[in-house]
């Protein structure tokens, strides 16, 4: 039989197998048998990265909208937004029922309506809660934030309105240790809460 080269196939590790291999990507595994004698190229994806790609390549996914639930979330004009109210239409002699849903912007507050057939599929987008140590403002009110494995990030702004005001006042004239609840959805991310982090 030909070698016709190495196959390739994928693996998915745990960030803790990193530490006996801090820097692999890729092993190779000798041949199967006499008969097969292409190695097996095997590409390591690290849990974590995986799921930090996932987040950028999978933003939304599809739901029939009679299957949306009351608070749950759904994209209306391009939007992430949280349901508020929505109604079911009777079926007419010509065509399926229809789901009126009304919804906020969760990063505007802006209401948004939307009526689709029951049976139609709609955008629900992946929305994530983190919390983070509030570690400084800078000077032009972007937040300096540390997670719970000690990774920085410097890209959130101070957001409008009470919660932004709340963040100030608690760090910088009350002095208190804070921590910031961050909103993530589409590629967008807002500020949602601040709160006295724990003693």
């Amino acid at each position: 039989m030909a070698d016709e080269g190495p196959s390739a196939c994928a693996v998915v590790l745990s960030p803790a197998s990193r530490t006996a291999h801090p820097s692999r990507t890729c092993l190779t595994v000798p041949a199967r048998n006499a008969y097969d004698k292409s190695p097996i190229i095997v590409f390591i994806l690290w849990e974590d990265l995986l799921l930090t790609c996932s987040l950028f390549v999978s933003s939304s996914i599809m739901k029939p909208s009679n299957l949306l639930t009351l608070n749950g979330h759904v994209v209306i004009k391009g939007r992430p937004c949280k349901i508020v109210d929505m109604s079911t239409s009777k079926t007419g002699k010509h065509g399926h029922a229809k789901v009126h849903i009304v919804a906020l912007d969760i990063f505007t507050g802006k209401k948004l309506e939307d009526l689709s057939p029951s049976t139609h599929n709609m955008d629900v987008p992946n929305v994530t809660r983190k919390e983070y140590q509030l570690l400084d403002i800078t000077d032009d009110d972007f937040l300096s934030l540390m997670d719970e494995n000690g990774n920085t990030k410097d890209d959130v702004k101070v957001p409008d309105g009470e919660t932004g005001e709340k963040i100030i006042r608690m760090y910088r004239e009350e002095e208190k240790d804070c921590n910031v609840v961050v909103l993530t959805s589409m590629g967008e991310e807002v500020a949602i809460e601040c709160k006295e982090a724990p003693k």
